[in-house]
């Protein structure tokens, strides 16, 4: 199960430079659009089952996460399991 919107949030704001860095993106949390542009990006969920099963809809692949992170889509960042959804990254940007 992806975690609380204001969990997220949270989250968000103790590992943008991290979530920046991993994924070569320029994310920020200094307007309120900036953050909802965040919220709409990055997918965060607390185990490796929990975003395994959001995969599982799609591929029915047991590797998909890691298949991800290798892609540079998804990462472990502090803890928690990480998707970058660069369609709605370049969507927010285009708007």
């Amino acid at each position: 199960m992806q975690i609380k919107i204001m969990d997220k949030i949270d989250y968000l704001k103790n590992n943008i430079d991290s979530i920046n860095e991993k994924f070569k993106i320029e994310l920020s949390l200094k307007t309120p659009e900036s953050i909802t542009n965040a919220v709409n990006c990055i997918e965060v969920y607390d185990t490796r089952d929990d975003i395994q099963e959001v995969f599982d809809n799609y591929d029915h692949n047991p590797y998909s996460f890691e298949m991800l992170c290798e892609e540079g889509w998804a990462a472990k960042i502090n803890n928690k399991f990480i998707w970058f959804n660069e369609f709605m990254y370049n969507l927010d940007k285009a708007i």
